[in-house]
């Protein structure tokens, strides 16, 4: 609304912040750590959303693993920073934030499916081994088969 020249002492209560000085500014990425900012496909099959928060994005697909892009080094989003131990703690940030979005709010890609993932599955591969607690090493494979059984 400052863009337009509306007065804030207006005597319309409008809701929002005054974003005006990111849309004028020349840097790619926004500092703002008190802000979220939500994107989404809208299209007829949403396959994707999104959280970008202090210059860091969340990408959560129907296709692929999360993506966790690093915008402050990274602008053009190259880089994979999902399985980064440097971005844990943002990386739970932003989990919890999307997650939180995801439950709360109509966007669109939860209807089109029940489970979205957040965070790196641990078997994604058939040649993927993981170490049981109980000390049993199995396959992706091994761990279909025994669910299809």
């Amino acid at each position: 609304m400052s863009l337009m020249n509306v007065n804030e002492y207006s005597q319309v209560n409008f809701q929002g912040i005054d974003g005006s000085s990111e849309l004028l500014n020349s840097s790619q990425v926004s500092k703002r750590k008190d802000q979220v900012i939500f994107s989404m496909d809208t299209g007829n099959t949403p396959a994707w959303a999104a959280a970008v928060m202090d210059g860091y994005k969340l990408v959560v697909s129907l296709r692929s693993k999360p993506f966790l892009f690093d915008l402050n080094i990274d602008p053009e989003e190259i880089i994979n920073y999902v399985d980064s131990s440097d971005h844990a703690a943002v990386k739970a940030d932003l989990q919890a934030t999307l997650g939180e979005a995801l439950s709360n709010y109509e966007i669109p890609m939860t209807n089109v499916v029940k489970d979205i993932l957040l965070d790196v599955p641990a078997c994604s591969d058939s040649m993927n081994v993981l170490l049981l607690r109980n000390g049993k090493k199995v396959s992706c494979n091994d761990i279909e088969q025994n669910k299809l059984q």
